[in-house]
């Protein structure tokens, strides 16, 4: 086993074993589960290091320059709108067609260039990755890795697992969905964050809009099955309101355009 699948199975067997002591000992001091969390922020980090390496053996990435301008900015503007300073947030470009991001742990965010390439604007994918943000602020990974994993790393612990299983295990984490509850939350932060940096709230709505009419196409959108209630989810955006005083900023129009034109072409990803 090597040491990087070693140290995913001994981090993942002591936060899931952190998980269970404080879920049944200290539960009413993690009552409000969308800000506080259970495990240090080295360890954090080491586990995301982890996840990482093993996203990068199932995934080709892309290291653009074009497109880390723009992405770099979005990503700067929604990080300046968050109280926590628990997280630098950064960006993994994965190079699929999926329509899709994810986040995991550390303030790390993975978008496919699917997503990228079908995004109308910037604030289109700003609204995207503000949803993912809120995943990570409201630790909701976290307790996706305990609940889908923990009975199955309890005993890849006790039995010496294999690196194998490892890989499994990770994978199968990060195909899961959140439930109704983390995605709605998340959504809420969404809007609210966006409101906060001065990029309309309902770019998330008209997202939600046009991934449901690609529904009948050949796309592959991986983002139904992990974003689920696409119709609920239009409906409370449209009821969003932004306080009478919101004054949007959109962002650099020609520095969009550069970037979807080379998508188009296929230029910036050879």
């Amino acid at each position: 086993m090597s040491r990087t699948y070693r140290q995913l199975l001994v981090l993942v067997a002591i936060f899931i074993s952190a998980w269970f002591a404080f879920s049944y000992i200290s539960q009413s001091y993690f009552a409000d589960k969308e800000t506080k969390t259970i495990i240090s922020l080295e360890s954090e980090e080491k586990l995301a290091s982890a996840i990482h390496s093993i996203i990068l053996s199932e995934f080709d990435t892309i290291n653009s320059p074009a497109a880390n301008i723009v992405l770099d900015s979005i990503l700067l503007r929604l990080q300046k709108g968050i109280d926590s300073a628990r997280y630098t947030y950064n960006f993994t470009i994965i190079d699929n067609e999926q329509l899709n991001a994810f986040a995991t742990l550390g303030g790390r965010i993975y978008i496919f260039k699917g997503l990228i390439e079908h995004s109308d604007n910037a604030e289109m994918l700003a609204s995207v990755l503000a949803h993912e943000i809120g995943h990570i602020e409201h630790h909701d990974f976290e307790n996706r890795l305990a609940k889908n994993i923990a009975i199955s790393t309890v005993i890849a612990v006790a039995t010496g697992g294999n690196e194998t299983l490892i890989s499994e295990l990770s994978k199968s984490v990060l195909g899961s969905s959140y439930d109704r509850q983390q995605e709605a939350h998340a959504d809420k932060f969404a809007m609210q964050l966006l409101e906060k940096v001065n990029i309309d709230p309902s770019a998330l709505g008209v997202f939600f809009i046009k991934i449901k009419r690609l529904d009948n196409s050949n796309l592959d959108l991986e983002y139904f099955q992990s974003h689920p209630n696409t119709d609920s989810r239009i409906e409370k955006v449209a009821n969003y309101r932004v306080d009478d005083d919101f004054n949007e900023i959109k962002f650099d129009s020609l520095q969009w355009n550069a970037l979807a034109d080379w998508v188009k072409n296929d230029v910036i990803f050879q």
